[in-house]
């Protein structure tokens, strides 16, 4: 996650449309502020933690009832049973259904509650992944800042190249026309000249370049200015003695289970357990109780408001007479039944449990456990990886410190023997006693020496500002001992 490298930044990135504040010039914090609200890998880890976050409210719901409502409008045409009166009818029938149905699962091999369990340990991880992406955006900042701090300065060095010289070329010149040089040394000071400002070029190219450079890690259009502080990062005195005392295995030991790459790998570990869990509940029957509530209205269900005798017929004869026997027939009246009425006549309730046993389902769910089993597995490899990743990373951080600090003091020194050694020769120049050969070879050393003095300060700066990083992760909060020892097993 901490491995930060120049072509990261050298990426085409979409750039935001937020502008830059109001400000001069911007301190390495709130570069980082801008970075952090800009960043898009950032804003993916907080959409991937909210996503997670109902994903956990969702399995916690998962525990509780579950109640449906349904209402529904029907037209039935053609040739059709009549449910009032279990007749065939042979029009258009109108009818309401009303439904309310619940069930809550009581038993189901307990894969509800364990599914919950593993939705927390993701939700946590996702937590753990917001902070490990701007770990990694501060160190990547960092780095950027700290390249364009170090061309600026390239830059300026360069700067004074060319004009001490330009002043060369000015007396070297006088005294060319004056007869006191030939023209052999007054065409090498020229040619030192163009030189020291090809160099010039060269250093104002990689300060734009480490600028378009640092724009990208902040997400900030590349058109736009930035203003920045060269303050660096603030480290104290008192900070870098600190550094000095710091060993690699101890802030390891103390370092590793605050790390957020850790702490979320070590989540997912265990929402792979309880992902295995919830796989084996599966075999296990399920016992839920169910109840629904129902009723229904039809335009076709009629009640008698009354009726009249409109004649009679014949219904059979007498057998000694064969004299015709005659009833009454009627014409009733009739009104669809009230929809209020319906509802309540038609109402219907039912309460029960149902269990399901599984018995063979292709083997389905074993096959479910096996993946559960790897996935667990490769959760314990990446959670040992991400370990030994972190050990490397510890005693890297640690040897680049001090290497670098070395190399700073190294190079320090012999800018200085370098820069004394150019006053000697220029002063034996003036006096005649040095060729203008001499002079330019000690001119070059004391560049070069001047050019390595800064760039290993700069490498010097961004090493301390990491290990000092990984300093104030492992002295941040405590860990209780249960935790301590849970994470180590």
């Amino acid at each position: 996650m901490f491995g930060i490298t120049s072509t990261a930044m050298a990426q085409t990135a979409t750039t935001s449309n937020a502008m830059l504040p109001s400000l001069s010039q911007l301190g390495f914090e709130e570069m980082l502020d801008i970075a952090m609200k800009n960043n898009i890998d950032v804003n993916l880890a907080y959409i991937n933690q909210q996503q997670s976050e109902i994903d956990l409210l969702q399995s916690k719901l998962n525990l509780t009832p579950s109640l449906t409502g349904n209402a529904g409008q029907f037209y039935q045409s053609g040739r059709s049973i009549d449910r009032f009166t279990n007749q065939f009818v042979q029009k258009t029938i109108g009818s309401n259904n009303f439904q309310l149905q619940g069930s809550w699962v009581l038993f189901a091999g307990s894969q509800n509650r364990n599914a919950y369990k593993q939705s927390q340990e993701l939700a946590e991880a996702s937590g753990w992944d917001v902070k490990a992406q701007q770990y990694s955006l501060t160190l990547l900042l960092a780095q950027a800042y700290v390249q364009h701090l170090q061309a600026l300065e390239q830059k300026k060095a360069a700067e004074q190249l060319v004009a001490a010289s330009e002043l060369q070329v000015k007396k070297a010149e006088i005294l060319f026309k004056e007869g006191g040089t030939n023209k052999g040394a007054y065409l090498s000071v020229k040619a030192q000249l163009a030189n020291n400002l090809s160099t010039l070029t060269n250093a104002n190219n990689t300060a734009n370049q480490t600028l378009l450079a640092l724009k990208q890690v902040m997400r900030v259009k590349l058109t736009q200015p930035l203003l920045i502080n060269d303050a660096g990062f603030g480290l104290q005195e008192n900070d870098i003695a600190k550094l000095d005392k710091v060993e690699a295995q101890a802030i390891f030991d103390s370092l590793l289970i605050k790390r957020p790459e850790y702490q979320a790998a070590f989540n997912r570990l265990d929402a792979a357990r309880y992902a295995v869990k919830v796989a084996k509940g599966s075999l296990y029957p399920t016992l839920s109780l169910g109840a629904n509530l129902s009723t229904v209205y039809s335009d076709n269900a009629k009640s008698l408001t009354g009726y009249t005798i409109s004649g009679t017929q014949a219904i059979g004869y007498l057998p000694s007479t064969m004299e015709a026997v005659y009833a009454p027939t009627f014409e009733y009246q009739m009104k669809t039944i009230a929809f209020n009425k319906q509802l309540k006549d038609n109402f219907g309730q039912s309460l029960g449990l149902n269990l399901s046993i599984p018995i063979y389902q292709g083997l389905r769910n074993h096959n479910q456990i096996s993946y559960a089993n790897l996935a667990l597995d490769r959760a314990e490899l990446n959670l040992v990886r991400i370990a030994q990743n972190a050990e490397n990373d510890i005693f890297q951080v640690v040897a680049n410190y001090k290497n670098a600090k070395e190399r700073m003091q190294a190079t320090l020194e012999n800018h200085q023997m370098q820069k004394e050694n150019l006053e000697y020769v220029l002063l034996r120049h003036e006096q005649g006693a040095a060729s203008m050969l001499e002079l330019q070879i000690a001119q070059n050393n004391e560049a070069n020496a001047h050019w390595s003095y800064i760039s290993a300060r700069h490498e010097w700066v961004f090493r301390a500002f990491v290990l000092d990083f990984y300093r104030k992760m492992a002295s941040g909060d405590a860990v209780d001992a249960q935790s301590l020892q849970n994470l180590k097993k």
